[in-house]
């Protein structure tokens, strides 16, 4: 019996959490949040255009062609960023919900049983 809830109590819950944290790390490392904040304000697919000895109306349209691709990157790079940590706190919450269900398991069968028990009183 011993052995039992030592399962039940430390052995399954700490696999759980291991569980939940190897998922956000994989999570974290998939939507390579890190590598995207350092390069949130690079041009999209490092696409620039560079000018030497040409006019200025050229020149300002490279520079906003230019501002452009910055713009896409960062709205591309922003979205995916906050939709990493959109998914990575949702995997948390999950973890937590199934953490705490596991602890309720026992307290949930009891109770279906009570309500089994109840319903079949006014049966016979």
């Amino acid at each position: 019996m011993i052995a039992f809830l030592s399962w039940w109590w430390i052995a399954v819950p700490s696999k759980i959490v291991y569980i939940g944290k190897r998922m956000l790390v994989k999570l974290y490392d998939f939507f390579s949040i890190s590598l995207l904040l350092k390069t949130l304000l690079l041009p999209w697919k490092r696409d620039e255009i560079n000018a030497t000895n040409v006019s200025l109306d050229v020149v300002i349209r490279i520079w906003i062609m230019n501002m452009v691709s910055v713009l896409v990157g960062f709205t591309v790079r922003g979205m995916t960023i906050f939709i990493g940590f959109v998914v990575l706190f949702l995997t948390c919450l999950i973890t937590v919900f199934v953490l705490i269900g596991f602890y309720l398991l026992p307290f949930l069968s009891i109770a279906m049983l009570i309500l089994a028990i109840r319903s079949f009183n006014g049966f016979f």
